[in-house]
């Protein structure tokens, strides 16, 4: 089953896949700059293109590329 939501003025979507045994979800953006928030940990990759992002507790603006996760 998916469940699509949107965020930003449709400029982010989050595509969530619910399974029996597991769930996953995939997140497409457009360029632009935007603040999450989450409950729980959550492992972002960088399937293609490059975020510049400031995690929570950090003071730096680390750039992530394509193939790597934060």
């Amino acid at each position: 089953m998916l469940n699509i939501n949107q965020y930003f003025d449709s400029k982010v979507a989050s595509i969530n896949v619910h399974a029996e045994l597991q769930s996953t979800s995939f997140g497409l953006m457009d360029i632009g700059e935007y603040q999450f928030s989450t409950r729980r940990h959550e492992l972002m990759s960088v399937i293609n293109g490059r975020i510049v992002a400031k995690l929570a507790n950090d003071e730096t603006w680390p750039e992530f590329n394509t193939g790597e996760s934060f």
